[in-house]
């Protein structure tokens, strides 16, 4: 016997489902693949920072230290360690529980009024835990990479961070235009760099960026904010990224 064949509602209604299901699937890989790709963008970073980590000289007998430790202690930081390596022009901190703070070996030869500016703000990234709110604000990235709105957050977090650890400089009595003088030496040395971290001092001398930050830091009619606040502004646009991603 021939079978009765289907009826063309139900066709057109597994067709649908079908062209549904595959119209699903295709979406979740694209996503799935954007995020694998800038998760493995950031790992990249975090193996390269180990490795730079690894390769640092740890600095406990340098000149500079004890003053680096003195600051830090007067900012109330007591777990904190530092380094040189000449494989970065650009002084950064890494490590969330154990945060180290790198600095290239050139600190030695820096006037103290620029070693005491640069180890001020790096410290400030310890006291604040910007690794974490960074790694955080990543992640976020790469579970909502299609919404624009998470990419602009983030973007903000990451300006408003410096912006808050110059404002630390600044209010501990540092003049704006020789701090403004240091950062555009840091950024002129880290171009100039061939090192294979020297992307990091590109990014940093963005002409939008620094061009942001120079402007605020030279700004007289600017009310620099005090560390509590600059804590809730920055947990603001945390929670501003992750809103806007959800």
């Amino acid at each position: 016997s021939v079978p009765a064949p289907a009826p063309v509602g139900a066709i057109s209604q597994r067709a649908e489902a079908t062209g549904g299901l595959t119209l699903t699937a295709f979406a979740v890989a694209v996503w799935t693949l954007g995020g694998i790709v800038i998760l493995l963008h950031m790992f990249r970073g975090i193996v390269a920072t180990f490795g730079l980590r690894r390769s640092g000289t740890l600095s406990g007998g340098a000149n500079w230290v004890a003053e680096a430790q003195a600051i830090a202690a007067d900012m109330g930081i007591d777990h904190v360690t530092f380094a040189e390596s000449d494989q970065s022009q650009v002084p950064f901190v890494c490590g969330v529980i154990k945060p180290l703070v790198i600095m290239p070996v050139a600190i030695s030869s820096w006037s103290a009024d620029k070693r005491r500016a640069v180890l001020l703000h790096e410290l400030s990234h310890v006291k604040r835990r910007d690794c974490l709110t960074q790694l955080l604000a990543r992640v976020a990235v790469a579970m909502y990479w299609f919404h624009p709105l998470t990419w602009l957050a983030a973007h903000r977090l990451h300006l408003e961070r410096e912006r808050a650890c110059d404002d630390v400089v600044l209010l501990a009595g540092v003049r704006g235009s020789d701090y403004a003088q240091h950062l555009v030496d840091i950024a002129n040395a880290a171009v100039s760099s061939r090192s294979p971290f020297a992307a990091a001092g590109v990014a940093m001398a963005r002409r939008g960026r620094l061009e942001t930050r120079l402007m605020s830091i030279l700004d007289p009619q600017l009310t620099r904010t005090s560390r509590r606040s600059t804590r809730l502004a920055v947990g603001a646009f945390g929670l501003v990224a992750l809103a806007a991603a959800s």
